[in-house]
């Protein structure tokens, strides 16, 4: 009699553990957690990897009609004079093909640029975009009409 109890108390005892075992398995599943390989993938402090890398970025509202210039990238066009008698300084720049172009302070050219100053040997144009992050970014470019070597040599 005393083996049938011991034997009653010891299967109680399987069902009420597997009971438990089963219940902690069912509340680590319904966490989220894959059971199978014990890993837990915890997104605190890390880009999602489903964010796209190009942001969609506002546009920038252009008040002004288009210019020639704004068809050009700032690289494709090369500083060739500069009046600068004059209160406000026009400088001229040429395409490739020896199109020319005036430019004064404010002239908008290439997608995001704008001419900032006119120097006595160079025209700084300053452009505004997003990177790819979608921060506000500031460049400033030059267009050098000569370098100081060359003005030894003439």
């Amino acid at each position: 009699m005393k083996r049938i109890s011991i034997f009653f108390i010891f299967i109680i005892y399987i069902i009420v553990a597997k009971n438990t075992v089963f219940a902690e398995k069912q509340q680590v599943i319904q966490e989220g957690d894959n059971c199978e390989s014990g890993y837990f993938y915890n997104p605190e402090g890390k880009t999602d990897p489903f964010k796209p890398f190009i942001l969609e970025q506002p546009e920038i509202i252009k008040t002004k009609p288009m210019t020639p210039l704004q068809d050009y990238e700032i690289g494709q066009l090369t500083l060739v004079g500069i009046i600068w008698q004059l209160q406000n300084p026009i400088a001229l720049v040429e395409d490739s093909a020896k199109k020319g172009f005036f430019m004064r302070k404010g002239t908008l050219i290439g997608k995001h640029g704008v001419v900032k100053e006119i120097k006595r040997n160079e025209v700084v144009i300053e452009e505004r975009y997003y990177d790819y992050s979608g921060k506000l970014t500031t460049t400033a470019t030059s267009l050098v009409l000569y370098k100081p070597e060359e003005e030894e040599i003439r």
